[in-house]
């Protein structure tokens, strides 16, 4: 049986991609989430627990690379760029990663 497109099941190693358009991306998205943070960041209160697990799952891969320093309240990101551990997951994980983690691709 075929499977539908975008629910495949990824390498749990290869499921987070940094590239070489990271640090660009990321600037970006920091600049999105301080100015227009309402407009690029929703999470209905259901999902919190999903959201938390989410987040506990990704720190675990990123203090598994290069260049990613993971410290008791903040991350130092592959750019140089420190992020402070605060907020909600979503909102973290945005300044961490440049892919949407909660689409359907």
């Amino acid at each position: 049986m075929q499977r539908l497109p975008g629910i495949q099941p990824r390498d749990p190693e290869r499921w987070l991609i940094l590239d070489e358009a990271y640090g660009a991306q990321m600037a970006e998205r920091d600049r999105l989430i301080a100015t227009h943070r309402d407009a690029v960041h929703a999470m209905r209160p259901e999902v919190g627990d999903a959201a938390w697990e989410l987040y506990d799952l990704v720190l675990a891969d990123l203090a598994r690379r290069p260049g990613t320093v993971i410290g008791a309240t903040e991350v130092l990101r592959p750019d140089g760029v420190r992020v402070p551990l605060e907020g909600p997951p979503l909102v973290r994980l945005g300044r961490l990663l440049d892919p949407h983690l909660c689409r359907g691709d």
